[in-house]
């Protein structure tokens, strides 16, 4: 009886030892380059390259406080940006304060890449909700360059709740998916891409 009791503890309590996701967006982007590993190497050692051309989105309920401000090394670039979030008559100020960092991993495709957002030093609006946000990277050459699979996640942090912060602080994280592949398409141009 003794052991049952301690194996329901320990299954009751691995069941919190991992916060869940929730997916932002899952995009295809067609890369076409005579040299692609050039490319993307260029690409991915420059990862501050990509959100200097990032532009915020915001929604009809939102305006930039404090402008994005990119910092940190090509590597491990750092985002800065306040930005006001209306609901009816309630306003608040989200201070998103990340470190960005790529690594390659193990995958199904020929190159695997993981984008860590984190967002752990952010006001307590954002980290109360959502402590990072991933994106994974699955690249496939093809005979004119190749096509990189993103799929973006926001990591719901150890205080996370659904509610009404928690819908909005989403759908803002939700918005930025799109500039940031944008961005990404830009650099990728910018490196040698068509």
């Amino acid at each position: 009886m003794k052991s049952i009791l301690v194996l329901t503890v320990a299954l009751f309590s691995s069941s919190f030892a991992f916060a869940a996701s929730d997916a932002l967006a899952k995009e295809t982007i067609k890369v076409t380059a005579k040299d692609v590993d050039t490319v993307l190497d260029k690409t991915i050692d420059n990862v501050k390259g990509i959100f200097n051309r990032y532009k915020v989105a915001l929604d009809s309920g939102s305006k930039i406080v404090s402008p994005l401000q990119v910092g940190g090394t090509q590597s491990n670039p750092t985002l800065k940006v306040s930005i006001q979030k209306c609901v009816l008559f309630v306003c608040q100020t989200v201070d998103m304060n990340a470190e960005v960092s790529v690594r390659s991993t193990s995958g199904r495709c020929e190159k695997n890449y993981a984008m860590t957002i984190d967002l752990t030093r952010s006001s307590q609006t954002l980290t109360d909700v959502y402590d990072q946000l991933n994106v994974s990277i699955c690249f496939n050459k093809t005979s004119s360059g190749g096509q990189a699979e993103l799929t973006a996640s926001a990591h719901q942090a150890p205080n996370y709740s659904s509610g009404m912060v928690q819908k909005e602080i989403y759908n803002l994280l939700k918005l930025q998916v799109s500039p940031i592949i944008k961005a990404l398409q830009e650099t990728l141009r910018a490196n040698g891409a068509q």
